[in-house]
């Protein structure tokens, strides 16, 4: 067992290949992992030949607490070659990857959004935590919009306009700031990470969004859009940032996020708004249905139990947050 070295990458990709049966590119790789702006946590299994025989892998991300900084790690990418499984690998993969990641002295919480039966096994192996089902709010493209605030197309009114931008600039930082108390337990949502995640990734066209005032300026908020999942017709919306109490922004945005849906003849869109979050009763009563996922969010407890009781209420994530999206 040891860390992650530089050229292991091959090796690493071509058994992703053999386990999953999905080619991955070096780029979508180097992208995940080596240009995060939050690091790389990898540790790798070798056989007697040397060869990599398996992974245990998370993603890190900076994010906050209303009372400080550390980070959370989302596990991803895990794996045993088949000539290796049921031979204690994945048990000894994970003790190294506990010990080289989230021992004493590293501030890191550790997550994930496994489904049911993956979670059985963290289950006996990690002692995770099941906080509760991923539920996704829903919107069919066909029904009626009774709350738009201007005609479709406009996505503007006299106070606010919506614009599909390349990248987020430094006033998304701002944005950051104005919503981060709000949302209790968080990845950092600023430019730098944002871009990193979305306008950066080699193999996805994500649609970046952002509301502006027109008159007092500034973003308000921002979307982040997926058109087509796998083989599934539907919009995935990846992020919905704003301030709470900006009820006719929001609305000025998801009209704008259902309209460019629409232009791709998709059926519906789909977004991730946990409980306790301020958004989902604003999405609920909009119209927006409840509609259950085969994910779960698990954690693993962590040092702090503060922030622990913290992230069972309070924890606000998105679709972005899993690396499927």
């Amino acid at each position: 067992m040891r860390a992650y070295q530089p050229g292991d990458e091959e090796q690493i990709l071509a058994l992703f290949e053999r386990v999953f049966g999905i080619r991955r590119s070096p780029a979508h790789w180097r992208w995940k992992f080596l240009d995060n702006p939050a690091g790389r946590q990898i540790s790798l299994a070798l056989g007697p030949d040397g060869r990599i025989v398996g992974q245990f892998a998370a993603l890190p991300a900076a994010a906050v607490t209303p009372q400080g900084s550390f980070v959370l790690a989302q596990g991803i990418d895990h794996m045993v070659a088949p000539e290796a499984q049921q031979r204690g690998v994945f048990a000894a993969l994970t003790r190294h990857f506990s010990e080289a990641f989230l021992g004493p002295g590293r501030d890191v919480a550790y997550y994930s959004y496994p489904l049911a039966h993956k979670h059985s096994i963290d289950e006996r192996i990690t002692d995770a935590e099941l906080i509760h089902p991923v539920s996704a709010l829903v919107w069919p493209l066909g029904r009626v919009e009774g709350w738009r605030p201007a005609p479709a197309g406009t996505w503007r009114t006299l106070r606010h306009r919506v614009r599909r931008v390349e990248r987020f600039d430094a006033s998304v930082a701002r944005l950051w700031q104005r919503v981060r108390d709000e949302l209790g337990v968080a990845a950092v949502r600023d430019s730098r990470y944002l871009n990193w995640r979305y306008a950066d990734c080699p193999d996805v066209d994500y649609a970046l969004l952002q509301i502006e005032g027109r008159i007092a300026g500034g973003v308000r908020g921002i979307a982040v859009l997926r058109f087509g999942w796998f083989d599934e017709p539907v919009a995935t919306l990846l992020e919905l940032l704003l301030p709470a109490g900006e009820e006719a922004a929001l609305r000025l945005l998801l009209a704008a996020c259902h309209d460019l849906a629409r232009e791709r003849g998709l059926w519906c869109v789909k977004t991730w708004i946990p409980p306790g979050a301020a958004l989902q009763p604003v999405l609920r009563a909009l119209g927006y249905d409840a509609e259950p996922t085969p994910f779960l969010l698990t954690r693993i407890a962590d040092a702090d139990p503060q922030r622990g009781a913290l992230m069972r209420r309070r924890w606000y994530y998105t679709m972005g947050d899993s690396d499927v999206y």
